[in-house]
């Protein structure tokens, strides 16, 4: 393994180059993508959903206006309401992939006229069609309110208005160059142990580490050369002579010889992993991703190690290849698959894919903690409010012959190109959501930078200082509800995507945290309490000590109600279908998202004076670095009742929307069904070292 001395160097001064962007590597067969907004009448039928002025009212107009064939055409509303009565919306986006549903358009032109996005030259097609759903107008000038484009340096990020969203981080090539990446893999194996961040082969950068490599160079029968800063297969190769390793400008690791194969071929994962904010943290995971093959049968014999078409699977290589099969409709033909249908072909094969989706999962949030402190640190420093800031990136991951799970590289700009059928499905409904979870406001409602008063900073102090989550929600303040309201928001609107980080089981990942912060013990404790996966979970009692905090609960009771009534409402507040042809009749509008945790919350009784904690879940855990012996559930205030079923074992959402659950298959823990206890983050102490570096922030 690489040294550990100056695992440190690099963090942050390194230089950004390429910083992982991967805009063509997952770009389908045959030619670029055209620039659609060159023919904007091309794409009418996309830029002019239907509004309630100009659809048709009644199914003979939709009739004679459409022709006889039978399509439904379902009109969501131009926005997606908060469940907490007095809280502003957010524009809603759709994806193009799903021709049968339009957006309204903003039926104010003073708003509508605002609605404008930034096009780079990089934009994906994909992209302007979701903007143009949506009402909205590109532009190359200021004044815009969302962009997708490329990385910028952290300095960069501090031009943006606090009204505009961009798709990065600063500081996120951190992730993203393959040399930043292992550096901070390796401080983190330094720090809690080689074997918490196993998932990652054994890497050394030149020439830094030419040394150790040299020493243990033997000890591998091939290792893999990589670019700092390259994407798309460039500058990558498989060596087994010392002889051929460059002097610097690279990472060299060791080559993985005996990987996973599908019909003989070599193949890895994309999987998608969206951070929707740093502070608190909170990452989903795509349920759908691709799998890319190699076009050659693979083989490790020496005269093979110069084959691209068979070591690499990426498709700016493999594409090239006069065997290359372009992907169609389907979701398992040629060189690349969606996830469902690889694990399907696993299961077909008696492997547990369950398994495979949670350690994918416990990857890519440690990946993710590991350099949170760096992010946070970056968007503090260079970004006017964390509303600009958001981000998704495209983890590659392999399987081994042995069923291992291991991290390739991490890219801070995966390619959303949809030229074939099957990319649109997945990038379509991905980007749809990416979009929704952020929340663009409607403009003039955008949220305000929140001041923390005297009474707030002294909690935090309080909380951040000793490490103690237990009574956290028993003293709630303004800026702690509309922390949790936001939390709540942000997840009613997520679609498909999984909410991984925080959940239940996360505690399991609190010591690999550089420092404790406020808003993350804040939601992990609730998220332990109010069961954040929407498990059947049921909360029998809550007392809230402040008498106007006791109206948080009762706008979660409204919740339900104001879903409700948005779903039965017009088309100009909620969604409508019409369906097209001579015998067409009036349709139920679509189903809406089910209310989330807190909205479960209406039946508590705030003034019961009941106190029971008996409390049956499952709660299978993965030992952490730090894991510390448990006690049983105190009791407070926040005395509660809660029932659970089998289906809350998953220690992960690897059982929700998951490839891995696609056949409804869920793996049984052998731990099911046990006494639930609060997390260890409940009871623990700061470091001598964490309460210095905590006090000097302060």
């Amino acid at each position: 393994m690489a040294a550990e001395a100056d695992l440190g160097e690099g963090l942050v001064d390194a230089e950004e180059g390429d910083a992982g962007e991967d805009w063509d590597d997952d770009e389908s067969s045959g030619p670029e993508e055209p620039d659609e907004d060159s023919d904007e009448e091309a794409h009418a039928s996309l830029s002019a959903p239907l509004t309630p002025a100009a659809a048709p009212t009644t199914a003979a107009a939709a009739a004679a206006a459409c022709g006889p064939a039978v399509e439904e055409i379902i009109v969501l509303p131009a926005t997606i309401p908060s469940p907490f009565p007095g809280r502003p919306p957010v524009l809603r986006f759709a994806s193009p992939a799903e021709t049968h549903v339009r957006v309204a358009r903003i039926e104010d032109p003073a708003i509508a006229a605002q609605l404008k996005y930034k096009c780079q030259k990089v934009t994906p097609n994909v992209m302007k069609r979701i903007m143009r759903l949506a009402g909205f107008k590109k532009t190359s000038t200021e004044g815009w309110l969302v962009t997708w484009g490329k990385h910028m340096k952290a300095e960069d990020f501090r031009t943006l208005a606090p009204t505009q969203k961009i798709n990065h981080f600063p500081n996120s090539f951190q992730l993203g160059r393959k040399d930043c990446l292992w550096r901070n893999m390796s401080r983190m194996q330094a720090r809690h142990g080689k074997a918490v961040f196993s998932f990652v082969p054994d890497t050394f950068l030149l020439p830094r580490d030419r040394p150790l490599l040299r020493r243990v160079f033997p000890s591998s029968p091939a290792w893999i050369v990589k670019p700092n800063a390259a994407a798309r297969g460039i500058g990558i190769k498989v060596v087994r002579s010392w002889n051929e390793v460059p002097k610097q400008g690279v990472i060299v690791q060791r080559y993985l010889e005996r990987p996973l194969l599908v019909n003989g071929s070599k193949f890895d994962m994309r999987v998608y992993v969206y951070v929707a904010g740093l502070d608190p943290l909170r990452i989903y995971l795509a349920p759908e991703g691709l799998a890319r093959f190699a076009t050659h049968k693979y083989s490790f014999k020496k005269n093979t190690a110069a084959d691209r078409f068979m070591h690499l699977t990426n498709y700016s290589v493999n594409k090239k290849n006069a065997s290359f099969v372009a992907a169609d409709e389907g979701e398992s033909s040629g060189h690349k698959w969606t996830l469902t249908a690889l694990f399907e072909h696993l299961r077909g094969q008696g492997i547990d894919t369950a398994r495979i989706w949670d350690e994918i999962t416990t990857a890519a949030i440690k990946t993710i903690v590991s350099v949170e402190d760096v992010l946070n640190s970056g968007v503090k420093a260079n970004v006017k409010t964390p509303y600009c800031c958001h981000e998704l990136f495209g983890f590659d991951f392999l399987l081994d012959a042995a069923l291992r799970v291991w991290v390739l590289e991490v890219n801070v700009s995966p390619s959303m190109h949809t030229s074939a059928p099957l990319d649109q499905l997945v990038k379509g409904a991905l980007l749809r959501d990416v979009l929704n979870t952020t929340g663009v406001a409607v403009p003039g409602q955008e949220p305000g930078v929140r001041t923390l008063t005297a009474a707030d900073r002294a909690k935090h102090v309080q909380f951040v200082l000793s490490g103690v989550g237990d009574g956290i929600l028993d003293h709630l303040t303004r800026d702690d509800c509309d922390t949790l309201m936001a939390f709540e928001e942000e997840r009613a609107r997520c679609g498909k995507l999984s909410l991984i980080f925080p959940a239940p089981t996360s505690d399991r990942f609190r010591g690999l945290f550089t420092l404790p912060r406020y808003n993350n013990m804040l939601l992990q404790v609730f998220s332990f309490t109010f069961s954040v996966s929407r498990t059947t979970f049921m909360l029998s009692e809550i007392s809230l000590s402040q008498e106007w905090i006791r109206l948080f609960p009762r706008h979660c009771s409204q919740a339900v109600e104001t879903l409700m009534a948005a779903a039965s409402a017009p088309a100009s507040v909620a969604g409508r279908s019409l369906r097209r042809g001579p015998a067409a009749a009036a349709t139920p509008s679509p189903t809406l998202m089910p209310c989330s945790s807190l909205a479960s919350a209406a039946s508590l009784s705030t003034g019961s004076t009941a106190r029971s904690t008996e409390v049956r879940a499952a709660a299978a855990r993965e030992p952490g670095p730090t894991s510390s012996p448990r006690r049983p559930l105190p009791t407070s205030s926040h005395s509660f009742s809660v029932r659970a079923t089998a289906s809350d074992a998953s220690p992960t959402a690897s059982a929700i929307s998951s490839p891995a659950s696609a056949a409804g298959t869920v793996r049984a823990s052998s731990e099911a069904l046990r006494p639930l206890v609060l997390p260890s983050i409940i009871k623990r102490s700061a470091s001598a070292s964490q309460l210095r570096s905590i006090s000097k922030r302060s």
